[in-house]
């Protein structure tokens, strides 16, 4: 104060988010770190974020294809605090109420889902192509869930009918649904007349993005089917845009690549591919993805005969968390009742009974043919 005085300088006292060194010094004694014009309602970087519903919607969006679905709920809630009241917000409020939707149905909660997703559809609008796109996917992934193919395919047929002509990017998403929905219900030839059906992709800026798809997709198809050799061929253009492709469907193609290779004793190609998974992983720093880590190489190695170096992976993590299953190939809290049971103590197969358990009772809740054998059987061996 008495510097202030001297100076004939207006003295405040405010506090800021801003780093310093006042931080290194113990409570209760009193530092100054420096004084300067006043400034109010600055902040850090991180606090611009939290008061912009367009930054925050942006967070939004790579966390979703990056499958962050802890951090989901939470960028929506704060992003509708931030938003406008004007009609110019209305489309924001659309992806907002995607953001809610999409995180309660990744949780497997397709009930709640589907409220927050069928506000969303109403609010993006018809020339925000890729995220109507996305929610009309994840919408219509999540009617399978609770009303099963019928109900899907009465909804997508209705809604192709009714928003013509589509953007291409924004159709090949709705077509998947009619693919995957009957991958779920375990009818792999439908699954793959309708993937017949689907166009090839156009020249545009999202070419890559939609070949991607379309390569796991009949990839998926083909590893499901046991064809091992036109597996690895179908998977080649999507494991090529992997940095371009949704998360999970890129490490799944990886995966899988890699998983064909090893069964057909190709075993320098399954280790290059297992190289590219490793690498594509660890530039995602996000539970899931060290889950998906673990899980990848534990898998691995019960593959090759080394069920030691797959237990290491139970030791060293916590159990992950269920989820919802849907096509994905590699799954890790299913796999990690594969480790339990290749351990074969008493303790560990009575752990993997409760899990799988509860994992096949999800699978039947969702109408889920494609994942629930596997279950039952690795249930009959526990």
């Amino acid at each position: 104060g008495e510097v202030a005085a001297e100076h004939d300088v207006y003295l405040k006292r405010e506090s800021s988010g801003w780093p310093s060194v006042a931080g290194l010094a113990p409570a209760r004694v009193a530092t100054l770190c420096g004084f300067g014009p006043i400034a109010r309602e600055r902040g850090t970087p991180e606090e611009a974020v939290q008061r912009s519903a367009a930054l925050l919607t942006s967070r939004g969006w790579c966390s979703f294809f990056r499958l962050q679905v802890e951090s989901l709920g939470p960028i929506a809630e704060q992003a509708g605090k931030s938003m406008g009241s004007g009609p110019e917000s209305e489309a924001d409020r659309g992806e907002i109420e995607f953001f809610r939707g999409a995180s309660l149905f990744l949780q497997g909660d397709g009930i709640r889902a589907l409220d927050h997703l069928d506000e969303a559809l109403r609010r993006i609008p018809e020339e925000n192509s890729l995220c109507l796109g996305e929610a009309e996917a994840v919408f219509g992934l999540a009617t399978y869930l609770e009303g099963g193919r019928e109900e899907t395919e009465r909804w997508l047929e209705e809604r192709l009918r009714t928003h013509p002509p589509l953007r291409e990017t924004r159709a090949v998403r709705l077509r998947t649904i009619a693919v995957y929905q009957n991958l779920l219900h375990g009818d792999l030839a439908r699954a793959e007349t309708f993937r017949r059906q689907m166009p090839g992709p156009e020249p545009d800026c999202r070419k890559d993005y939609v070949i991607a798809w379309v390569s796991y997709m009949q990839g998926l198809i083909r590893l499901h089917r046991f064809e091992l050799d036109e597996a690895r061929e179908a998977l080649k253009p999507a494991v090529e845009r992997r940095f371009v492709h949704f998360k999970r469907a890129a490490v799944d193609s990886v995966f899988g690549s890699m998983l064909a290779g090893q069964l057909l004793g190709r075993f320098d190609e399954a280790q290059h591919a297992r190289s590219q998974l490793r690498e594509f992983l660890s530039g995602h720093d996000d539970p899931g993805s060290h889950y998906l880590a673990g899980s990848t190489e534990a898998r691995f190695a019960l593959l090759e005969g080394r069920p030691d170096e797959a237990r290491r992976w139970l030791e060293r993590a916590t159990p992950p968390p269920a989820e919802v299953m849907l096509w994905w190939f590699e799954i890790p809290c299913v796999t990690w009742c594969r480790v339990l049971v290749a351990e074969g103590a008493a303790a560990r197969l009575e752990e993997a009974e409760e899990l799988l358990r509860r994992h096949a009772a999800v699978c039947e809740a969702h109408h889920n043919r494609l994942q629930l054998p596997g279950i039952l059987c690795l249930l009959a061996l526990a």
